[in-house]
């Protein structure tokens, strides 16, 4: 039921860490806020990044739920329901 090895643990870890840094809004910043993060003449290149990053990490969440989902089985809706009950709260 447990991740077994290390390579088992990765996708948990990266999905782990794509919502925990779109909870406290960090997935939010690239299209709102990359303007007012960079000085001028790196503005460019790190709107890029940021933005990069941001696409990367909803890629692996996107790519990886379905193997969390029958990994995790039942727990799952637990998992969204802890995550939504947060959420609703912070507001």
């Amino acid at each position: 039921m447990y991740p077994t090895g290390f390579g088992e643990a990765i996708p948990v870890a990266l999905v782990l860490l794509f919502v925990a840094f779109s909870c406290i809004g960090l997935l939010s910043i690239p299209w709102t806020m990359t303007a007012e993060l960079y000085s001028d003449h790196l503005r460019d290149a790190g709107q890029a990044v940021t933005i990069l990053i941001a696409y990367l990490l909803m890629f692996l969440g996107l790519q990886l739920y379905p193997f969390l989902e029958s990994f995790l089985g039942k727990l799952t809706c637990g998992i969204h329901h802890i995550e939504n009950t947060t959420r609703a709260t912070r507001m």
